[in-house]
């Protein structure tokens, strides 16, 4: 095989790749309307015990169940908590699963952060904190894992597990919010999923 064949082989091996790729993430197309009327339930844990998952120690800090609409997905790798929490999932609740609201904003997640913006923001932006959140997901198990790598924008999900933090003995710690008021740094959920539903 030539040079300039085995490029245009590759080339269209990644074109195919990446059609595949955006065919299994492509947006669920919903109507207008909130899809999901109940925020999160976060439940206190009596006599909490920590869970050993592989060379990190995660910390229960709470109960969580929440049903949500998948607002996006972001996927890490080399960042220092791939390890443990290899993919963040953006949800929203109320006024911030209706399509009506979310046709009119721009969300993005990178640098394990959740962005919006909006020409003119459709919602008070106190009301857009309260009714996303983007959740640090730490799968219990390879079948979790899998229906993470499946999860499009727009579907609803339901979600069970522990609100954790997280330690490892070379010092790296990370911390969940148990609020759902926060922004900013320290304001993501940090969430061993030990159920996860495709609604």
């Amino acid at each position: 095989m030539s040079r300039e064949t085995w490029y245009r082989a590759a080339l269209a091996a990644l074109v195919l790749w990446g059609a595949w790729q955006w065919w299994q993430q492509r947006p669920v197309r919903t109507a207008a309307g909130i899809q999901v009327s109940q925020a999160p339930i976060q439940t206190e844990i009596v006599n909490p015990q920590a869970i050993a998952y592989r060379e990190f120690t995660l910390h229960p800090r709470a109960r969580w169940v929440s049903e949500g609409r998948v607002l996006s997905t972001a996927r890490y790798r080399f960042d220092a908590t791939a390890a443990i929490a290899p993919m963040d999932v953006a949800i929203g609740w109320q006024r911030m699963s209706d399509q009506a609201i979310l046709s009119q904003m721009k969300l993005e997640q990178h640098g394990r952060f959740l962005f919006w913006s909006s020409r003119q923001p459709p919602l008070p932006a106190d009301e857009i904190t309260k009714s996303v959140a983007n959740i640090h997901v730490i799968p219990a198990n390879t079948l979790i894992k899998r229906r993470l790598n499946r999860l499009r924008p727009g579907q609803r999900i339901t979600l069970r597990g522990y609100l954790v933090d997280v330690s490892h003995p070379s010092g790296l710690t990370l911390q969940t919010s148990l609020s759902r008021t926060d922004s900013g740094a320290g304001a993501c959920e940090v969430l061993y999923v030990e159920q996860l539903v495709m609604n």
